[in-house]
């Protein structure tokens, strides 16, 4: 008769299992006692549930907005929004970036030094911002020509331009409650603006045309803007932040070594990007086939979402650690950001493909002959994402033009890619090209991540 059978386990298996289960045990335990291993896990919990409400709140708003528009009315939205974001980095220096690195770093040690680059940003942000509200008001029909084929879409680019502004006061107003780690505060702003700006837009939209859509966008733009700011505020009269003019100036010298390497970096990007986008709206069906790349992309949006809740608790996090001169601390937390970056984004992807051919319908009719480029566009989340989670590294010990090598290879890669194939393949050819450059720069950073050296701050 068996061990089994006469109801005696096999002493040794019980005991390895034992003692498998207590080493387990310890680990988890070992890990969970460090402070910022659970730091990190309370912002990301936070974090991450808002961005999830949020990016279900715009996926639902991109649905409805879908099917108010029509398919060509969608690429034009898609390309007006591509458009938007590449004014807002220029106007915006990347100075959220900048405040959030800078006020994590210096919050505690030095905490006029947080609030002099606290002030810089947002000064210098509203002032590049204003300036470009004037510019574009100077030839909104001349531009809505040019970029949509509508000679009588002044209106549009006007309440375009208004986002871009907002978008750019309110990201620096956000950056700087996320280097404060306000994380539980600015995740329900963040909810509740995402809900409001959808009301708004059920309100405001039901006309159907891309004037009012956009329109409705932009009032939700300012009133998230004036909710952050209000929070900002609170937060830095609780903190008891002052500086002096003299301290602003003397932080000026943080433009330079940080936001100008950290905007030239997403400048390359959106310009690589605005450029295929530009290339694929000149074929016979430009705007039908910038819809499907807009619909790819709100879902690669989904996918990525993810690393940017955790960048936006892991690099004012690392970079305060390393600040102290904690190089294993934030090695930890580091492997944790890859592990769960890449596990969250895997797994998204596999049930965002799955279901691509229902997503797609649910867009409308016109939109299921879309599925190559979609499902080419969602897959480069892949690479993306691990692209992204190493450059956190280096963005946390300020390493900004590494990055912007890394970027420039990028961008010249898929300028070139983009300028070979799309005339020729269209927009499969634009999210074909998309994969391959991101998979190869994916390639490239790993292997200067692996030849470089940590650097303490």
């Amino acid at each position: 008769m068996s061990n089994l059978e006469s109801g005696n386990a096999n002493p040794s298996l019980s005991s390895s299992f034992v003692a498998a289960r207590s080493n387990r045990l310890a680990v988890i335990e070992r890990i969970w006692s460090d402070h910022s291993v659970r730091a990190l896990f309370r912002g990301v919990a936070w974090t991450g549930g808002a961005a999830a409400i949020e990016r279900l709140v715009g996926l639902v708003q991109a649905y409805y907005v879908a099917r108010l528009l029509g398919i060509d009315a969608f690429g034009k939205y898609g390309l007006l929004f591509t458009t938007i974001a590449l004014v807002s980095m220029v106007t915006g220096l990347q100075l959220g970036l900048t405040a959030t690195v800078q006020i994590s770093r210096y919050l505690t040690s030095r905490p006029h030094r947080a609030a002099a680059v606290m002030r810089l940003c947002e000064f210098v942000t509203l002032s590049l911002s204003v300036i470009g509200l004037v510019a574009i008001l100077f030839a909104p029909e001349a531009i809505a020509h040019w970029l949509l084929d509508s000679p009588f879409g002044g209106q549009v680019i006007v309440a375009g331009a208004l986002i871009a502004l907002f978008a750019v006061a309110g990201g620096v107003q956000e950056a700087i409650l996320q280097g404060f780690e306000e994380f539980a505060r600015l995740s329900i702003a963040r909810v509740v603006t995402s809900l409001l700006g959808f009301v708004l837009l059920l309100i405001m939209g039901r006309a159907g045309d891309l004037t009012s859509v956009i329109t409705a966008i932009a009032v939700a733009s300012i009133a998230r803007t004036l909710l952050l700011f209000s929070l900002k505020e609170s937060a830095t009269r609780r903190l008891g932040l002052r500086t002096r003019m003299s301290e602003i100036i003397a932080a000026a010298p943080v433009i330079v070594e940080f936001s100008i390497p950290s905007l030239l970096i997403s400048l390359v990007s959106g310009l690589s990007q605005w450029y295929g986008l530009l290339m694929v709206k000149q074929g016979a069906t430009g705007f039908r086939d910038l819809a499907f790349v807009t619909v790819g992309v709100q879902w690669r949006s989904a996918v990525v979402f993810a690393t940017t809740i955790l960048a936006s608790v892991a690099v004012p996090m690392m970079s305060r650690l390393l600040a102290s001169g904690d190089t294993a601390a934030t090695r930890r937390i580091h492997r944790l950001n890859t592990a769960a970056n890449l596990l969250a984004a895997g797994a998204v992807v596999v049930v965002v493909l799955s279901a691509a051919s229902h997503l797609l319908a649910a867009y409308g009719d016109e939109f299921q002959s879309g599925q190559l480029p979609f499902t080419l566009v969602v897959t480069t989340s892949l690479p993306g994402v691990y692209i992204v989670v190493l450059q956190n590294l280096f963005v946390s010990q300020g390493r900004m033009f590494e990055v912007l090598m890394q970027t420039i290879v990028q961008g010249a890669m898929q300028i070139v890619v983009y300028w070979v194939v799309v005339p020729r393949y269209g927009v499969s050819g634009f999210a074909a090209a998309t994969l391959f450059s991101t998979f190869a720069t994916c390639v490239v950073v790993h292997i200067w991540v692996a030849s470089s050296d940590m650097r303490t701050c």
